[in-house]
């Protein structure tokens, strides 16, 4: 097994809230262009109207967008669209999501946290500024750790919350990688714990021989905050793995699964592949050192009560998530939807979408390619979710 291929980083990326976009007429070609962005106020997932008045018919006009990471380094987009007869033209949201940082060419990985404070959007001499935000102002935070809560996560509700609670988590890359996702299923009124389980302060520093009791603990928890209804269980790559194993052998703490860009078979521990990746009450989960879909080791997703969201990235040059996904989808057979992205690679295990997201050549044909199955994918996610509702 290809130990590099599996330590796919996060990518970063932001939610938003507008606020005050401003309108500012250029002394260009085109004074009278007037460039607009609706709605004034929402969440990064909501589609943006980003549209300028004014200019000639047919005329190719040019937006631009830009903003500066925690870094200091400056991200931009550029972006061509053809004006309508009436002088009219609109930019897809592909102008925001395909903003990448000055100098980097088609492939680069992120390192710094993506908060996007203030984006800059100029066409025909006209600017609107748009602030960023993580997520709603009406999501309150609470930190949890292992020496006070027994886990290390960050829990997210939104006042009057009504929807199943969700716990999320990542795979190979470690840490609180999850925090954005939490975040933004809260505003949509999902309680959502995002978790930890390695490479964080008080958790191991590999995944390696991982409790699944660990993950249990948090979803009780999690539970409790519910009134005692069952949770949804939310796992990325590697970390999909738990989340089946958990709705395995939890079936009454576990109300669904959701598992993105997902394995059939339990896989040894990352980065040392001698021994298991999980455990349960001190044993090793049984693993193989080689991916799906076949091998002895198949997690027995057909033991799972609940309902199945599954996707897929068809490029997915990581691992084999494609045909993984299809193999837990046939023993499934019941309950299970599985959503499929022609030509997106693993980047779409990341689904927030409309946002900048690093990209290589292991993430897909193209970075537009994720993007389009982000926006996709995240709208069928919150279907199933409110499905459970």
């Amino acid at each position: 097994m290809s130990r590099q291929r599996l330590s796919c980083t996060r990518r970063s990326r932001s939610c938003l809230v507008l606020s005050s976009v401003a309108i500012v007429a250029g002394s260009g070609s085109h004074a009278s262009a007037r460039l607009t962005v609706t709605p004034p106020s929402a969440l990064v997932d909501t589609p943006l109207r980003i549209v300028v008045r004014g200019v000639r018919p047919h005329e190719r006009v040019v937006f631009r967008a830009s903003a500066v990471d925690l870094a200091r380094r400056r991200y931009r987009s550029r972006l061509v669209v053809r004006a309508d007869a009436y002088g009219v033209a609109r930019a897809p949201m592909s102008l925001l999501s395909s903003m990448r940082p000055a100098g980097a060419g088609k492939a680069y990985i992120d390192v710094v946290p993506w908060k996007g404070e203030r984006v800059t959007i100029t066409a025909e001499g006209a600017t609107a500024s748009v602030r960023w935000l993580v997520r709603s102002r009406g999501v309150a935070e609470r930190d949890l750790r292992p020496s006070t809560a027994g886990f290390y996560g960050d829990f997210f509700r939104r006042r009057g919350a009504a929807g199943p609670a969700v716990i999320v988590f990542g795979g190979s890359e470690g840490g609180l990688s999850v925090a954005e996702e939490a975040a933004l299923l809260a505003s949509r009124g999902f309680p959502t714990l995002g978790l930890a389980y390695f490479g964080e302060q008080g958790l191991p520093s590999g995944l390696s021989r991982i409790r699944l009791e660990y993950f249990a603990r948090a979803a009780r928890w999690l539970s409790a905050q519910a009134g005692g209804r069952p949770v949804v269980v939310y796992g990325i790559s590697r970390g999909s793995e738990a989340a089946l194993l958990l709705g395995v052998y939890y079936p009454h703490v576990v109300r669904a699964v959701v598992a993105l860009v997902p394995g059939n078979v339990v896989l040894c521990g990352y980065p040392d592949c001698g021994g298991p990746a999980w455990t349960l009450r001190g044993k090793a989960v049984p693993f193989q050192d080689e991916f799906g879909p076949g091998g002895p080791h198949p997690i027995p997703v057909e033991r799972i009560r609940g309902p199945l969201f599954l996707d897929r990235g068809e490029a997915d040059a990581v691992w084999p998530s494609c045909p993984m996904a299809r193999a837990i989808a046939r023993r499934r057979r019941r309950s299970t939807i599985l959503v499929a992205f022609p030509g997106a690679g693993h980047g779409v295990g990341d689904l927030v979408p409309n946002v900048p997201q690093s990209f290589t050549d292991l993430e897909g044909l193209t970075a537009q390619a994720n993007a389009d199955a982000r926006r996709r994918g995240w709208s069928r996610l919150l279907a199933f979710l409110r499905s459970l509702e």
